[in-house]
């Protein structure tokens, strides 16, 4: 057993590939991918090890009989939680405790195989849920198993081999340009100058002209806006779950395009709430700092509904700076930058997703209130 580099779709991006069978000679083949060959030969490491434990009759000494779903996404959870953030540790037990363990909880680990796990798929979809919501599921099952034969408490993954459904993305909306100066003089005109709730509209258009995630705009410092007046440190986010700064998404700071416009809003919402360089931009009535969930029901689905604009999601307004960056002549790279997208194949996403509207635009990028003057320059 060896692992073979083969190449992807994507150019100059390679995978190690191992080839095996699960029974020894005569049964199915089957075949893994990594990312790293380090992670391939730590697979074939462990594999062997478990195929040796099997011959020597150490898989009849494991209590397969009481090893059940719960027992190993305790262990895995034990394990993991160090490695996670708060609210991703949050989320995952939540999902847990919630949906999988009172359903599946007592099910023997070694009954998930790939049919069972394509009947648990129709029982989620069947209860209403979202294709992408029925992968995340199934994949902390997956994941789960996974782990646990890697620590040799299972003899092997019997769910390794388990196809997402084939319809997991769910199409990403976004706002054409017409839509997004609509929405973004409704919220002017609702939040005016000097309105004790400014903020909002600043926080619209923030997250409309850069792209940044909705974390990232509630960890905004006016620190964040010196320097450079054409750009803003993304340095850090929120997190609605440990109640705390933290470091962004991918751990590394960026920087993302600040023009003219959203630059004197955001020096009027300074000046206005006499803010420190190291204040949050966005606070509660009482200083809190905002709290995604609680600004979407309170703000943004409110103004949503008001303004009559075409429906779509808080994070959908990334979508469209993404979207009309690239639509605008932004070359792919720099929006890479901009977005934070470890691959760019993540940011093609949004070329396949604008098709034959895609038109090359000079000068710069920049989506204002139609009732402002559109300053390019």
């Amino acid at each position: 057993m060896k692992a073979k580099k083969i190449p992807t779709k994507e150019p100059g991006v390679f995978k190690w590939e191992i080839s095996f069978h699960l029974d020894g000679r005569g049964s199915k083949r089957l075949r893994r991918r990594f990312d790293k060959k380090a992670d391939a030969e730590l697979f074939i490491e462990e594999f062997q090890k478990q195929q040796r434990l099997q011959k020597l009759g150490g898989a009849s000494s494991i209590d397969l009989e009481n090893t059940t779903l719960r027992t190993e996404a305790e262990y895995w959870l034990g394990r993991r939680k160090p490695m996670l953030s708060p609210s991703s540790y949050a989320r995952v037990a939540g999902c847990l405790k919630a949906e999988l363990l009172p359903r599946y909880g007592d099910l023997q680990a070694t009954r998930f195989t790939v049919a069972k796990i394509s009947e648990i798929q129709n029982e989620i979809l069947r209860a209403g849920k979202a294709p992408r919501t029925v992968n995340r599921e199934v994949g902390m099952i997956k994941a789960i198993l996974n782990f646990s034969a890697s620590h040799q408490r299972l003899p092997y993954n019997p769910a390794l081999h388990a196809k997402p459904l084939s319809a997991a993305r769910v199409s990403m909306k976004f706002w054409e340009p017409a839509d997004a100066r609509a929405f973004l003089r409704f919220a002017s005109d609702k939040y005016p100058v000097g309105h004790p709730r400014r903020w909002v509209f600043v926080a619209y258009l923030l997250a409309v002209n850069t792209g940044m995630r909705s974390g990232e705009l509630w960890g905004l410092q006016p620190k964040d806006f010196q320097g450079n007046r054409s750009l803003i440190h993304v340095a850090r986010q929120f997190d609605y779950y440990a109640r705390t700064l933290r470091p962004c998404k991918g751990k590394s700071e960026r920087y993302v395009p600040c023009n003219p416009a959203v630059r004197q809003e955001v020096e009027l919402l300074i000046a206005q709430g006499k803010l420190k360089p190291d204040s949050l931009l966005f606070t509660g009535k009482t200083g809190e700092p905002v709290e995604d969930h609680s600004f979407k029901r309170h703000f943004f689905r409110i103004d949503l509904k008001e303004s009559k604009a075409r429906p779509i999601r808080f994070h959908d307004l990334r979508h469209t700076a993404a979207t009309l960056m690239i639509a605008g002549g932004v070359d792919l790279p720099t929006v890479q930058a901009i977005l934070d997208h470890k691959h760019i194949s993540t940011t093609m996403l949004y070329v396949h997703l604008l098709g034959d509207s895609i038109q090359k635009v000079a000068g710069s990028f920049a989506v204002l209130p139609d009732l402002s003057p559109l300053n390019i320059g």
